[in-house]
């Protein structure tokens, strides 16, 4: 118990509950535990629309929409999986397994567990609400940053071997050689 609430204290989507929500959202959670390759959640099955919180080990999570299938890691405690689907993503057309990335140990709140307190505790769900929104906007701009870095990388190198090509090129016209001496 202890150690769960210190997890929920020290996680980003908690941060702005009370120690009384946070007692509260506590007692909404269910400990799993998963070994290696574990599916833990798949779309229309057992526990779709549930959230994930990381205690130990790590989530793998297999998206799949029209664009195609992106693989994301949930690797640190309190790192969170399932968002898109807990906050009802599935209608849109994207489905999400998750595999246990190790032996992995997970909080899970079952999206009806928090509804049957929209109505008693409407700032817990709020506040729980923006505290996910905001870790998902943290990701999205770690993979953006990511994206552009290795677009960077990419586009040095291209400019690098179209630069080298250029000096083999360079090297090897005749007419050139002789304009050079």
């Amino acid at each position: 118990m202890k150690q769960i609430r210190s997890l929920l204290r020290h996680s980003s989507i908690t941060e702005d509950l009370s120690d009384a929500e946070v007692d509260l959202l506590n007692d909404m959670l269910v400990v799993g535990h998963f070994s290696a390759g574990d599916l833990m959640c798949l779309p229309k099955g057992i526990y779709q629309d549930s959230l994930f919180i990381v205690m130990s080990g790590g989530i793998e999570v297999r998206l799949t929409s029209r664009e195609g299938v992106l693989t994301l890691h949930a690797a640190k405690p309190g790192d969170i999986a399932n968002t898109i689907a807990f906050m009802g993503g599935g209608r849109n057309g994207v489905d999400s397994r998750l595999y246990a990335d190790g032996d992995t140990s997970v909080l899970r709140l079952d999206r009806s567990k928090l509804e049957e307190h929209l109505y008693t505790h409407p700032a817990l769900v709020y506040r729980l609400t923006l505290g996910i929104t905001r870790y998902v906007h943290g990701r999205l701009r770690l993979v953006s940053g990511e994206m552009r870095a290795l677009n960077q990388r990419l586009a040095c190198n291209d400019v690098e071997h179209q630069m080298r090509q250029g000096d083999q090129h360079f090297a090897s016209s005749p007419h050139l050689a002789s304009v050079m001496g």
